[in-house]
């Protein structure tokens, strides 16, 4: 198959730029093509090594001189990536954007896999239903930055798979993001065999390295090892590395009198030669994404204790058959058992044959065999696309035909998924494959949806493969109250509509009662509007009364001051209430509170609603159009208040379809 690699770049030698490099090589040795895409060039060459059957394409210059550097758009901030910097000529501008989308719209590869949380977003965006889209981790869930994790939670449910390195990270992104049809998947990194191998019967030497970094908690490592100077005179302790705790880890070791027993080596570019020394090697980090170095040492037969951090470290390490865990954060425990493994040659070479196994686990052919499996799985998978023609109807029902080429296969499941968690799932019903070969569908109006946004997807039994339902043509009811306006809640509404990317998707709202805003009004001073309430009844459960006579009346509030209203009374008509604002009248009082102003009907309490709040807000939800905001627009008035100045006010829909007034002094 032909894969390619969107990479932020293939002319550096950070971790991620290694296990691509590592990937790309193995997948090239087994006959694959492969193509690294590189959104920046920096260098005449890559620093790294790649295989003869790997191609290379950059998608921007930066080196000096480059006309790219020149381009207008290189200077303006990408419209979907962050960490727009204009003084890093590798920056996310809109010229990347132009430039991916152009690759990613002609690209003939059967799999596209992007490597970092802007070229999963890039690909989330532009990627498109040719080829398998895929994202990988290389930092765990919940190590991301805020701002990377809002991208990638917003560019992986488009995805068609995302892969972790490790099964407790692919299971906490399949419980954050639920039943999106993003397939996770764990898959560890890399980690090349050697022949290095460690006389870890006759060292004395004990090994640890990383970033000196808070969470890697060196600190506890020094701690532990310090506690067994007198009975392990003869070992030393060896740190490999640097960062922004070298200076406090130093003066840890000169407060304990340890400079000759505790190391700090500093950075080397031979770290497991490094390692092969060791008797033993050490990892005390609260968490880690995977933990490279300690299946490097297993590689040279260096057993290795570690904290047993929730990911990386629990499941490369086989407790007491391939190396030990200890407690995270106890510098006791960990004392405890480096003692029990700097005492005991015969366990530690026991550990060490068995380590040395273990590591075979993640050699390049192994990674390289488990993606080309995954991979193929995929494009076996990837023929489920359902496109359909859509129809919803006045009583709230969702009626689909899904194109048979589109959906192969036997037994289909109709899911309602949830947008903004993904984890409500609902089984909505059993997809039936008619004569014409059509699946034809029905997610009734009497299945419950909770409020809020729900995708509809498509299940395939034969092989659990889930698929958002694209739509081809959307017959929209302009109906959208399902429950029955006569009695009480809950009032129900439900609008089907399409995504901005075209896939199926009902909209939900619900509400113990609703005051439905029919028309609005403004002539002079005067601002008219009639409502209907809904779900008001005299009775819990009873019939929906009428509130002539009742003495419901408009709440006026203020948007910052809770103290501040204005009640206006309702004249009713037919079950209809209707009121007037005078903002000659109350222009004055309103203006000198607040700019904002929100409407509510007030309900006696004499009547219930549901048992819940009396004061209804006034809303349009009752047809199809989603976002009243930029629809309904009333014109701005200035009237002169009673107390003589000039007002300007228009009433408008909010964001969420609430009915408000705004205010300010005309000039």
């Amino acid at each position: 198959m032909k894969i390619a690699f969107l990479m932020f770049s293939a002319y550096g030698q950070a971790g991620t730029s290694v296990a691509t490099q590592t990937l790309a090589n193995s997948l090239a040795a087994r006959q694959h093509d492969v193509e690294l895409v590189s959104l920046f060039q920096y260098h005449d060459a890559p620093p790294l090594r790649y295989a003869p059957g790997v191609s290379l394409r950059s998608l921007m210059d930066t080196r000096n001189g480059s006309a790219d550097l020149d381009e207008p758009l290189h200077s303006v901030p990408s419209d979907h990536c962050a960490g727009f910097k204009p003084d890093d000529r590798n920056r996310y501008s809109r010229l990347v954007d132009e430039r991916a989308a152009a690759y990613l719209a002609g690209c003939d590869a059967d799999v596209v896999i992007a490597t970092a949380p802007n070229t999963v977003t890039l690909l989330a965006v532009f990627g498109t239903g040719a080829y398998i889209t895929l994202g990988q981790a290389h930092t765990h869930y919940h190590h991301q930055s805020p701002g990377s994790r809002k991208a990638l939670d917003a560019a992986i449910p488009k995805l068609d798979a995302f892969v972790t390195v490790t099964s407790r990270d692919a299971r906490t992104h399949q419980d954050a993001y639920g039943a999106v049809g993003t397939v996770f998947h764990a898959i560890p990194n890399a980690v090349p065999g050697t022949t290095l191998r460690s006389d870890v019967r006759g060292s004395r030497i004990v090994t640890s390295s990383g970033r000196m970094v808070d969470w890697k908690r060196f600190d506890l490592l020094i701690t532990a090892f310090a506690q067994l100077g007198r009975r392990h005179p003869d070992w030393t302790l060896r740190i490999f590395g640097s960062g922004a705790e070298k200076a406090a880890l130093r003066k840890q070791i000169d407060d304990l009198g340890a400079n000759d027993r505790i190391l700090l080596m500093g950075h080397t570019k031979h770290l497991r030669e490094e390692l092969a020394k060791a008797a033993l090697h050490t990892s005390t980090s609260t968490d880690e994404t995977f933990g490279l170095t300690i299946v490097e040492a297993m590689t040279c037969g260096v057993p290795v204790l570690s904290t047993a951090g929730p990911h990386g470290p629990s499941e490369i390490i086989t407790d007491g058959v391939d190396g030990r865990l200890s407690p995270v954060g106890d510098a006791d425990a960990f004392a405890k058992n480096l003692d029990l493994l700097m005492s005991d040659a015969e366990l530690r070479a026991q550990l060490s044959v068995n380590a040395l196994e273990a590591s075979t686990r993640y050699s390049n052919e192994e990674q390289a065999k488990t993606y080309e499996n995954f991979l193929a799985g995929l494009l076996t998978a990837r023929d489920l696309r359902p496109e359909a023609l859509c129809r919803s109807t006045p009583a709230g029902d969702l009626e689909f035909a899904v194109d048979p080429a589109t959906a192969p296969g036997g037994h289909f499941t109709v899911l309602c998924v949830n947008a903004s968690d993904g984890r409500q799932a609902l089984l909505a019903a059993q997809a039936e494959r008619a004569v014409d070969g059509r699946l034809y569908a029905v997610v009734p109006a009497r299945l419950r949806l909770a409020p809020g946004t729900w995708n509809v997807l498509l299940r395939r039994e034969d092989d659990g493969v889930m698929r958002r339902v694209k739509v081809r043509e959307l017959q929209q009811s302009t109906n959208s109250l399902i429950s029955s306006p006569a009695h009480t809640g809950p009032v129900r509404f439900r609008t089907v509509t399409r995504s901005e990317d075209e896939y199926l998707q009902i909209v939900s709202r619900e509400f113990a009662a609703h005051a439905e805003v029919l028309s609005v009004e403004t002539a002079g001073p005067h601002l008219t509007v009639r409502v209907y309430a809904l779900g008001v009844a005299a009775l819990p459960g009873g019939p929906q009364v009428d509130l002539a006579g009742q003495g419901a009346q408009v709440v006026a509030q203020s948007r910052k001051n809770a103290d501040a209203q204005v009640l206006i009374p309702c004249a009713f008509s037919e079950g209809s209430a209707s009121f007037t604002v005078d903002l000659q009248q109350y222009g004055d009082r309103m203006i000198d509170h607040d700019s904002i102003w929100d409407l509510s009907l007030s309900i006696p309490g004499n009547l219930t609603v549901s048992g819940e709040s009396h004061r209804l807000r006034l809303g349009r939800f009752g047809d199809e159009i989603l976002k009243r905001k930029p629809v309904n627009v009333y014109p701005k008035r200035t009237v002169t208040t009673s107390g003589g100045r000039a007002v300007a006010f228009h009433p408008y829909y909010t964001d969420s379809n609430y009915l408000s007034i705004g205010l300010k002094l005309a000039s």
